[in-house]
């Protein structure tokens, strides 16, 4: 699991002594080159949802919230899922767009 730091990965401290032996050595180059790639995933991972959320806000889709007072034709974002508000209200939680077709429609462009 990354933690997202920009400090790479430093291997533990072995203490005094003689070097590891060549296979405690390799154990530890591998474990630092899978520590590598999970947070380069992991990284990969966050910034493809950060680019789709600032494409969907650039396309006028504003994130869906409680007690916020929304429009007729307004487009939000909720749960990943595009929707167009039908008719204008104040949301709350018991009546977000996934669960009220009444006020929401799924959006399909």
């Amino acid at each position: 699991m990354c933690l997202f730091t920009t400090a790479p990965y430093v291997r533990p401290a072995l203490g005094p002594g003689p070097d590891p032996a060549p296979s405690e050595r390799n154990a530890l180059r591998a474990r630092e080159r899978t520590v590598s790639e999970e947070c380069d995933d992991s990284s990969a991972s966050a910034v493809s949802r950060l680019e789709e959320r600032r494409r969907r806000m650039a396309a006028g889709f504003s994130e869906w919230k409680v007690n916020r007072q929304y429009s007729e034709n307004e487009r939000v974002v909720h749960l990943g899922k595009q929707y167009r508000c039908l008719v204008a209200h104040k949301s709350n939680s018991a009546s977000n767009p996934k669960t009220t077709v009444k006020t929401w429609q799924a959006y399909t462009g």
